[in-house]
């Protein structure tokens, strides 16, 4: 004889009905994902300004207190003109988190790919919600294409963020 347990959803409970999950799981995960076009050249961000201009964004709104949100991001860039260079930073709400000055480096027409993946721990209350931006600005070149999608169906640029229980 078998036995089969089927829930559609599972929470862990304490008795004063607040959220209660073992250390390291994951509670939630959001994601932003936005995939090249087939039917044209596009961008998130078409920039040839030395400001830095947000290219992507998600919110998460926590579930528990003092949790950790691991952050994941990635996005495509190309120039077809002239050499890239191009800085990258990621914000929660308005602080910068994370940030590299070389994101985007090297010859033109070579789409190149960057990612970012850190544990963010923001030390938010239940019910806060955290906006995380992946932001870029061009430090040398011409017009710079992020999150670039090609009319064969190129690229793609996303943000995943997991919310884990302290």
């Amino acid at each position: 004889m078998t036995s089969r347990l089927l829930v559609d959803k599972l929470e862990g409970k304490t008795s004063s009905g607040t959220i209660q999950m073992p250390a390291g799981h994951i509670v939630q995960s959001v994601s932003f994902d936005r995939v090249g076009s087939s039917s044209s050249m596009t961008g998130l961000l078409v920039s040839s300004s030395n400001d830095f201009a947000d290219v992507m964004s998600k919110s998460i709104t926590t579930k528990l207190a003092n949790s950790k949100i691991f952050v994941f991001m990635s996005a495509v860039a190309y120039d077809g003109s002239n050499n890239m260079r191009v800085a990258v930073k990621v914000l929660r709400d308005s602080t910068e988190i994370n940030g590299d000055r070389f994101a985007f480096y090297g010859p033109s027409s070579i789409m190149y790919n960057h990612v970012i993946s850190m544990l963010d721990s923001p030390s938010a209350s239940v019910g806060t919600t955290l906006t995380y931006k992946y932001q870029a600005r061009v430090t040398g070149g011409s017009t710079t294409t992020i999150g670039y999608g090609d009319s064969s169906g190129g690229s793609n640029a996303n943000i995943t963020l997991m919310e884990i229980a302290q």
